[in-house]
């Protein structure tokens, strides 16, 4: 693998590999067909999410201290906000409670999230990259690109927020973490030292952070090419096949092509777990 910061052919990304595992017919709605749709609010909460911490640890890298706390929640909200114009989709139930009502819940969680970032991630980062974009060129039909999140000296982070704690098998299995860890070894010439799950879980009863600490080394490395291979050679065959009857993703509130899919009933409105 080599890095390159051109996109020069055809391409796979952590999020793709994701989709394609999860159900490889949203996949192809989606990467193959270009059927793009709205996203879910809860999607651009998480974008905003982003986007402060972006513009904090920019900034950051230079300076060595963080922004204001106010400062990273202006510019996550600001961001959301943005992105809300562009439109969104709501499941079922959102729906019944209306835009208005939803994107303003969006802001006063996205508000108590981005102050406990503030205050409990980001003093623990000194980064040396952020938001950083990364191409690899493959000796297969795709090359992987991807936009590592944030990384220091040793560790590289996904930043994420849920309403449940993780588990230690998620930060294990990541595909966006060992291919976060990959394009960190093609730009420093080394493996981190380790890779974290870093996740904001707001409970009903309280807000805490929930750092999942794991590694990747070169079988880690095997794996994802053969991954890949596999899922380049699954695409080039024309192989979609739905997700599994029952399974999370393969729901109103997951998958925003739910109710147009043709192998489910979208008008039960399926909520998932």
């Amino acid at each position: 693998m080599s890095a390159t910061s051109e996109i020069k052919k055809p391409h796979l990304s952590a999020t793709q590999m994701d989709t394609y595992c999860r159900c490889p017919e949203a996949y192809r709605r989606s990467y193959i067909e270009k059927e793009k749709i709205p996203p879910m609010v809860a999607a651009l909460r998480g974008r905003g999410m982003h986007h402060g911490a972006k513009v904090n640890f920019r900034q950051k890298m230079a300076s060595g201290v963080d922004l204001p706390a106010a400062d990273i929640i202006d510019a996550g909200i600001a961001q959301f906000e943005t992105e809300c114009k562009g439109g969104l989709m709501l499941d079922y139930e959102e729906a019944k409670r209306g835009a208005p009502a939803v994107v303003s819940d969006a802001v006063a969680s996205l508000r108590t999230i981005l102050g406990f970032h503030a205050a409990q991630q980001a003093p623990h980062y000194q980064p040396i990259m952020v938001e950083h974009f990364v191409q690899l060129e493959l000796s297969g039909p795709r090359d992987l690109v991807g936009v590592i999140d944030v990384a220091t000296k040793s560790v590289v982070a996904d930043f994420k927020n849920a309403k449940r704690s993780k588990s230690q098998g998620e930060v294990e299995s990541s595909i966006q973490l060992t291919t976060y860890a990959a394009m960190y070894k093609a730009e420093t010439g080394q493996l981190p030292q380790a890779v974290a799950l870093d996740t904001i879980v707001t409970l009903k009863t309280e807000t805490k952070r929930q750092v999942l600490i794991s590694s990747r080394d070169e079988a880690d490395l095997l794996a994802l090419r053969n991954r890949i291979n596999a899922i380049n050679h699954a695409i080039d065959a024309g192989s979609f096949p739905p997700a599994a009857p029952g399974s999370w993703n393969c729901s109103d509130r997951w998958c925003g092509y739910y109710r147009t899919c043709p192998f489910v009933n979208g008008g039960r409105g399926s909520q998932g777990d």
